[in-house]
């Protein structure tokens, strides 16, 4: 049996939200003409990290979204604050059980990257191995859980597209929120992305000379903390760099096509976020 008082105050945190949410989306007219695709980056941005993550995780599903639409939210893969380092070092310390300096010879408080879910961290084990964690943002799991049940209820609120257009010109939104529960529910599971990149590393790489993969540190992942080894590089978009440091561009772009052609035709599983 729930406590009563408990499921009050539940209820009145969604009903607070709910409103929220509702004023953000009357801010930004949607009952007029429906979401542009300006007009739905805006309203994610307003509606919080959440939603800042639907919207970037919607800026790849051309299967699922007009390509107006994506373009649009790929804007909202901008990096955002990041955690204080104490809140990070606290999480780590709780997920691990032990202190920092009992893991670490050193760890940078400068985060490599933040987002909407977590940040990453780039510290020296006392063995010396080189590692990067991954550290969940603190709540961000129960936000996220009671904002897609809100969404939920909302959705038939909202349209996205021209229903004008005929058939095929609007989208579903209820079945892009359920979708993308599914999606998110498994990246707040951070030993999920661990057990992938373990099935990556044993099946799709050939030759780790030409296309290699971070190891995980089993003892140092859990559901809200991701350990892994330190790859160094950079972008294959700084090409300038790329011919100085006297690479071939050619050799490169043979190289990812034949891993992708081995993971695709041989594994049967391929690499869906790449960087």
């Amino acid at each position: 049996m729930t406590d009563k008082p408990t499921a009050d105050k539940k209820n009145k945190k969604n009903k607070k939200r709910s409103a929220e949410i509702i004023g953000v989306f009357a801010k930004h007219n949607f009952y007029t003409n429906g979401f542009t695709p300006s007009e739905l980056r805006t309203t994610l941005e307003d509606l919080g990290p959440t939603y800042v993550k639907i919207g970037q995780i919607m800026s790849s599903r051309t299967d699922m979204l007009p390509k107006e639409y994506c373009r649009e939210l790929e804007k909202l893969r901008s990096k955002v604050s990041p955690l204080e380092a104490s809140i990070v070092r606290e999480v780590i310390e709780q997920e691990a059980g032990k202190k920092i300096d009992e893991i670490y010879s050193d760890f940078k408080d400068e985060p490599l990257g933040s987002a909407s879910i977590g940040q990453a961290h780039y510290g020296v084990l006392l063995d010396g191995t080189r590692v990067v964690t991954k550290v969940q943002r603190p709540g961000i799991a129960e936000m996220m859980r009671e904002d897609f049940a809100l969404l939920k209820k909302l959705a038939g609120l909202v349209s996205i597209g021209d229903e004008e257009e005929g058939e095929g010109g609007g989208v579903n939104l209820t079945d892009i929120i359920i979708e993308l529960e599914k999606v998110t529910e498994e990246e707040l599971d951070f030993r999920v992305e661990a057990d992938n990149t373990r099935i990556f590393r044993e099946l799709c790489i050939e030759d780790e000379t030409v296309v290699s993969c971070p190891q995980i540190i089993d003892e140092l992942t859990t559901e809200r903390i991701l350990t892994m080894t330190f790859v160094d590089g950079y972008s294959l978009s700084h090409t300038e760099r790329i011919d100085r440091d006297g690479y071939d561009r050619l050799e490169i772009g043979k190289a990812i096509l034949n891993n992708y052609l081995h993971q695709v035709l041989d594994v049967g599983i391929f690499h869906g976020d790449p960087h």
